[in-house]
């Protein structure tokens, strides 16, 4: 049902792959118990996550048993997958996803700031803060980091930490900031 060589697993609504799947394990539970058929839902909310889990992480297993990021290894050695469970054109598909400059950023990771962090973690979707003090602090980073930008200073990760530790203040009760409680 589900092709390895899909980027994200929202596309396999569109091709109704999920219904087919879930039409699949509906079969197996029993549907006898009343609470079991109010819970339906739920229970099939449960399992496209736990589906979506295993899909990426099979993928993973994939990538790190038999990817070769090398761009001048041999084309029939990167384009062939070892695994007998494996579509070969869906490999070939997949390796020219992983070879893209978008996929090797993704894959690299991008390191996120104290700051940008904690605006990531004290603001809801839609861009609010969660609360009042949340959006002190926030106005507080912007006043500090617009203050060195004025200046025609380049911020770095050393100057984010200063403006976090001058608006939030010196740790304590034996709390490392930016890494929680039980620090060694």
């Amino acid at each position: 049902y589900f092709s390895i060589n899909i980027v994200d697993l929202r596309h396999f609504y569109k091709a109704l792959n999920m219904d087919r799947a879930w039409h699949m394990i509906k079969g197996t539970l029993d549907w006898i118990d009343a609470i079991t058929l109010e819970l339906e839902q739920k229970i099939r909310q449960v399992y496209e996550m736990k589906l979506n889990d295993r899909w990426k992480k099979y993928k993973a297993n994939l990538k790190k048993a038999y990817y070769t990021p090398c761009l001048h290894s041999p084309l029939s050695k990167r384009f062939h997958c070892h695994d007998g469970h494996v579509n070969q054109g869906q490999w070939k598909l997949l390796v020219q996803l992983w070879d893209t400059v978008d996929a090797q950023e993704q894959a690299n990771g991008s390191k996120s700031n104290c700051i940008t962090f904690f605006m990531l973690t004290h603001t809801r979707k839609n861009g609010e803060p969660v609360d009042a003090r949340s959006a002190a602090i926030i106005d507080d980073f912007n006043t500090k980091l617009k203050l060195y930008e004025d200046r025609n200073e380049i911020i770095t990760d050393e100057i984010r930490h200063i403006v976090y530790d001058d608006v939030l203040g010196p740790e304590r009760n034996n709390r490392v900031r930016r890494f929680g409680t039980g620090v060694v």
